[in-house]
């Protein structure tokens, strides 16, 4: 994995700064994309070509410019939590989960595959899974509580109480 990350960096890293410079400001464009690929590698391993790699890194840079976008916001460096990205929490699934989830979402086609692996494997957030895919946001999210109800109904073993922690 950590070498097509490489291949795409020598290939794509001039043409994604091209691409984000007029969202990024030419000043933190560099910063953004590199920011992005340091990302790409520290979570290489939630990567399992579910979807293209460069679909996959789309989404990465799309948070790095949100965090950008927060510490312009807030007036601090971009420097300073660039590296903590907000749009990602860590699942916290055992093992036996994980792959439970994985065979479930391989049960789907499209975009949705796409919409659920990159909520329930790579832990994005909801409101940041339609910005890799495409799409609404209510279409994302409506995947998202039928696989969630599809999964109460089908393991309610896993479900902790009422509340969506799966």
């Amino acid at each position: 994995m950590i070498e097509e990350l490489e291949q795409l960096y020598i290939d794509k890293r001039q043409d994604y700064v091209k691409m984000y410079a007029s969202r990024a400001g030419n000043n933190d464009v560099e910063d953004v994309v590199q920011e992005a690929f340091y990302r790409a590698i520290l979570y290489a391993d939630n990567y399992n070509n579910v979807m293209p790699l460069d679909r996959w890194f789309s989404g990465i840079i799309e948070n790095c410019l949100k965090d950008l976008y927060k510490e312009k916001k807030e007036g601090a460096s971009m420097h300073h939590v660039l590296t903590e990205d907000s749009a990602i929490v860590e699942p916290k699934y055992d093992e036996g989960l994980t792959k439970l989830l994985v065979e479930e979402i391989g049960k789907y086609e499209g975009d949705a595959v796409h919409i659920l692996y990159l909520y329930f494997i790579c832990g994005y957030r909801s409101v940041d899974v339609h910005k890799v895919v495409g799409g609404s946001y209510v279409s994302a999210r409506k995947i998202i509580s039928r696989f969630k109800q599809h999964l109460r109904n089908t393991y309610p073993e896993f479900i902790e109480g009422e509340d969506d922690s799966i």
